[in-house]
């Protein structure tokens, strides 16, 4: 067993402090050799410039699919801007067209047509709720519109 005892002129904690100073040396040591001598990206420099090529392909590719998307969004703007978009009014629906009960909100040509096809059927409308009787108008489609509907005598 070792014995420290030739070192009298130093305490316990002191041998202690010094050990592990010596243990951090010689780890910092290691460390340092090692990312110096053996670290892998340094050991392949022949392969640098199949890396460059590697990213100049990755950035053409990442061009073009933002090119390929600022087309799409542009498809996009232009299909929302063709739709029709309606204007509310007021229509009395005893004289109203098929096409003026389609500007109504919620209400597309078919459903329009019902509405035309109904008053034609029953002479004119009497109160605003006989909408209600046309299949495809409930009351909370009923109440969406009924703001931009009136009924002339």
């Amino acid at each position: 067993m070792l014995s420290f005892k030739k070192f009298n002129f130093f305490t316990g904690k002191e041998i202690l402090i010094i050990g592990l100073l010596i243990i951090s040396f010689l780890v910092g040591s290691g460390f340092n050799l090692y990312k110096n001598k053996w670290k892998r990206n340094d050991s392949l420099p022949q392969y640098e410039p199949e890396l460059e090529a590697f990213q100049q392909e990755i950035e053409k590719i990442l061009k073009k699919e933002k090119k390929e998307q600022e087309v799409r969004s542009e498809k996009n703007k232009k299909k929302k801007s063709k739709k029709k978009k309606k204007q509310i009014v007021c229509i009395d629906i005893n004289k109203a067209t098929k096409e003026e009960f389609e500007q109504l909100p919620y209400i597309g040509p078919v459903l329009a047509q019902r509405i035309v096809d109904y008053r034609e059927k029953i002479g004119q409308f009497k109160s605003l709720e006989e909408l209600i009787n046309i299949k495809g108008i409930g009351n909370k489609t009923f109440n969406k519109f009924k703001p931009y509907i009136k009924i002339v005598n």
